[in-house]
């Protein structure tokens, strides 16, 4: 049901979108996916390409279009600096395996049916999407989180803004669920049952080079094999963890020590093959409280809807009202030292304090504070909504969380809602 819900919206919602580019970066990431069969890298300071720049001329972004009057697509776009940041891709930091995955993908469907492109390539969301609520559903099977409630959870998911933005535009976030999902699962897998080790460690490591946002589900993954270690002689003999100390010491080591070593491996790539500066899009600023306060709170659904408040921001509200009480509720009532339970408060805790450590960690290395965008938090998103499922279920309490889910998945599916 999850997986077909999923496929339904993206499908849905990308058929309904118009040719204008998302305002989250979708002008350079579709750039890059457009230059991987020739050249397999974008360079730092290279132009953006005709491809993008005649799109952002005739179609432009959420601001309109922008740079060389449209001419139409036989036109000629040949002046990047005529466009926002003199036409310069801010996408060069990023590895290529996403941009290599949503081409050959949309290269051959297209090919194959005809379909436009770049609607295809936007489309390819919904296989991300779907991947990630597999490994969603079996996590929760793990944790023992009853069949309904999963399905309402997973179908709330849907309604959340994030997703809308994640997977149906083109955008390096759409992985990060499926890659997240897949490392939560084996790491519960690895506590419950002491196998495994490998295969999470090279599924984190997989999943870190196509995004390094996945560094917040490493950093989860080592706090939670730490708790349970600690937690294990308390654990009653019916929840019996089998993690083992020299395994689990291993494979979190061996997680923080690939993030350095590839973080620099990847950067020296990067300004080995420069061909010049990267634009400067102020994401760096001096230091201030404010970064540290955002962030205890940044991965937690926004009930407010920030500074957009459009009718997406209500229709999900719902859902993240239930998210919001359901993690409240968790904190309050849960009891014991079962994993279940250790579990849920290691993704509470990771949730809230996670970003403000690496703000403070950011700054200690360069003298800047960065902001971090909820969305950031999509490889999260497993463990963050966990425990509204953990929580002990009255029937009651199942059929809102279902019917909650139901209404927000088919408002989300039927595209009528967006921002």
């Amino acid at each position: 049901m999850l997986i077909i819900a999923s496929f339904a919206f993206v499908f849905s919602n990308v058929a309904q979108h118009s040719e204008a580019f998302s305002p989250l970066d979708e002008w350079v990431y579709y750039d890059y996916v457009t230059k991987v069969p020739s050249q397999g890298f974008v360079h730092v300071g290279e132009s953006i390409g005709t491809e993008a720049l005649f799109r952002m001329s005739c179609f432009g972004d959420a601001d309109g279009p922008s740079g060389i009057p449209c001419d139409g697509p036989n036109g000629t776009y040949d002046d990047p600096s005529e466009y926002s940041f003199k036409g310069i891709t801010s996408a060069a930091g990023y590895t290529p395996a996403y941009f290599w995955a949503t081409w050959g993908i949309a290269n051959s469907v297209s090919t194959l049916t005809g379909i436009d492109f770049f609607k295809v390539a936007r489309a390819t969301g919904a296989l991300w999407l779907s991947a990630g609520m597999l490994f969603f559903f079996l996590a929760f099977t793990r944790l023992k989180i009853p069949k309904l409630v999963t399905f309402g959870i997973g179908l709330g998911i849907l309604a959340l803004p994030n997703t809308y933005y994640a997977f149906t535009f083109i955008t390096t976030d759409a992985p990060t669920f499926f890659w997240g999902s897949l490392v939560i699962f084996l790491t519960i897998r690895f506590i419950q049952e002491g196998k495994g080790a490998l295969l999470l460690f090279f599924a984190s490591a997989i999943g870190f080079i196509f995004k390094g946002t996945l560094i917040f589900v490493i950093a989860f993954v080592i706090v939670l094999l730490i708790v349970a270690l600690i937690s294990k002689l308390r654990i009653t003999s019916s929840n019996f963890i089998k993690l083992k100390l020299i395994p689990a010491i291993l494979v979190a080591l061996g997680m923080f020590v690939f993030t350095l070593v590839w973080n620099s491996i990847w950067a020296k790539f990067v300004a080995a093959n420069a061909v010049g500066s990267s634009p400067d899009q102020g994401g760096e600023v001096p230091f201030t409280p404010r970064p540290f306060l955002d962030g205890l709170f940044a991965f937690i659904p926004d009930l407010t809807g920030g500074k957009s408040q459009n009718l997406m921001d209500y229709t999900s509200a719902p859902m993240a009202l239930v998210i919001i009480a359901g993690l409240m509720g968790f904190l309050l009532v849960s009891k014991g030292f079962s994993f279940e339970r250790m579990f849920g408060l290691t993704a509470i805790i990771c949730a809230i304090l996670l970003v403000p450590a690496f703000v403070a960690l950011y700054f200690l290395q360069s003298g800047y504070t960065v902001p971090i965008e909820p969305r950031y938090g999509i490889a999260l998103t497993t463990a963050l909504v966990a425990p509204v499922g953990l929580l002990p279920n009255s029937k009651l309490g199942i059929q809102i969380i279902l019917g909650i889910g139901i209404l927000s998945a088919l408002i989300a599916i039927s595209g009528v809602v967006q921002p």
